[in-house]
């Protein structure tokens, strides 16, 4: 039987995550930081920041580029959210130009810009407002909602958020009632 390898290893974490790989999961398999550098040498990985970075041999799919913003945080992990989310679930007619990635309030990024395309929002999201789509960290379906209407985003893609996502399964009966009585009570409806 023949032994993986540190590429091999770093693949098989790579195509769980669209391809895409930090440097600090590599050195938690075992590897030392020259394994990375080396393998970003040979070709076998891009690097795309300081410490992220692409396993050239998977295949890149509609998520890649959503998996890459939320690993680009430097000692954290981001959270798709706002309007973000509800463009990936088809949940409204929203049309971000951007990808949201929400950060902890704490995180700062210093001596580097953000990748293109991306808005990082400062914000505390409990545990049970955290969930994944097709293995990408985002917020919740409601919470992303909520944020929105806190964003002011327009009564009714809200409105057809809410119905959608109802509809969809993405939300519950009792859920759809309260972020309604919440989101008319609040004036964003």
């Amino acid at each position: 039987m023949a032994t993986l390898t540190a590429a091999d290893h770093v693949r098989e974490l790579a195509l769980e995550q669209h391809g895409i790989i930090r440097a600090q999961q590599v050195t938690a398999l075992g590897y030392t930081p020259d394994a990375v550098v080396q393998m970003a040498r040979r070709g076998r990985l891009r690097r795309l920041a300081h410490g992220l970075y692409q396993d050239v041999r998977a295949p890149e799919d509609r998520w890649t580029r959503y998996m890459a913003a939320t690993l680009w945080p430097h000692r954290t992990i981001g959270l798709l959210g706002r309007e973000t989310v509800l463009s990936l679930l088809d949940l409204s007619d929203v049309n971000p130009g951007v990808i949201h990635v929400l950060v902890p309030p704490a995180h700062r990024v210093r001596h580097r810009r953000p990748p293109p395309g991306v808005v990082f929002i400062h914000a505390d999201v409990p545990p049970d407002e955290r969930t994944a789509i097709e293995g990408v960290p985002a917020t919740t379906v409601a919470r992303a909602i909520r944020d929105c209407a806190a964003a002011h985003l327009g009564p009714a893609l809200l409105r057809q958020a809410i119905q959608d996502a109802h509809r969809t399964g993405w939300i519950t009966d009792a859920e759809a009632q309260q972020l309604t009585d919440d989101l008319q009570q609040s004036g964003s409806l």
